[in-house]
C-alpha cells in the first residue's frame, strides 16, 4: 500500500488527477507531508531518468563485455540508491535479486 500511496500522491499532486477519483488515497492521513516528499521525488526521478530509461541511452558497443556489465551495473546500483530513498524497505527486498541476476547473466 505505501508504494500506492505514494503513486496516488504523485498522480495528485504532480499529474492533477481529482482527489476523489484516486482509489484508496486519503489527502488528509498523518503521512501527508511524508507521501509529498517521496512525490518530489518520484517526480525527480521521472524528469531526469524519462520513461523507462529513455533519456539515458547511450552507445556502449564500443566496449568490452565486462565494462558494459559493469557500467550497467552502476547505472542500476544508483538507480536502487535513488529508489531507497523513496521506499527503504522494498528497495532492500528488490535489490538482492536484482544483483543476483545480474551476476549471473555476467
Amino acid at each position: 500500500m505505501s508504494e500506492w500511496k505514494a503513486f496516488g500522491a504523485y498522480a495528485v499532486a504532480w499529474l492533477g488527477m481529482p482527489v476523489e477519483t484516486m482509489p484508496l488515497f486519503n489527502e488528509d492521513s498523518n503521512y501527508n507531508a511524508n507521501l509529498k516528499r517521496k512525490a518530489e521525488r518520484i517526480c525527480r526521478f521521472l524528469m531526469e531518468e524519462g520513461n523507462f530509461g529513455y533519456n539515458q541511452r547511450r552507445d556502449f558497443s564500443g566496449l568490452s563485455y565486462m565494462k558494459r556489465k559493469f557500467v550497467s551495473f552502476w547505472g542500476r546500483l544508483s538507480d536502487m540508491l535513488r529508489h531507497f530513498r523513496i521506499f527503504p524497505l522494498d528497495s532492500i527486498r528488490f535489490s538482492g535479486g536484482v544483483l543476483r541476476s545480474g551476476l549471473h547473466a555476467a
